[in-house]
């Protein structure tokens, strides 16, 4: 069975916090109570779950839950084209 790109996400901050109130308007520094080094490693577990590749630039931007999910499910695609040589 696939896991959504919803409950990923929430599993995973769910795990890194270990925190089961996640929802997805919460900001990672102000809600959930992050540093910048957990909500790097928040994207880095989200890169490898769910096969993205998220830049550097765009990382600050992720501010809250929804952020995370709205990016991935729009980014996604990208990784899904296939590789021409």
């Amino acid at each position: 069975m696939k896991i959504s790109i919803e409950d990923a996400v929430h599993m995973i901050v769910n795990d890194h916090f270990d925190r089961r109130d996640i929802s997805i308007d919460m900001d990672l520094i102000d809600d959930v109570g992050a540093d910048s080094l957990d909500s790097v490693q928040v994207i880095m577990d989200v890169e490898e779950e769910l096969d993205v590749i998220i830049p550097d630039e765009d990382v600050e931007k992720l501010r809250t839950i929804g952020d995370i999910i709205f990016y991935v499910k729009n980014a996604k695609w990208v990784l899904e084209l296939p590789i021409r040589l």
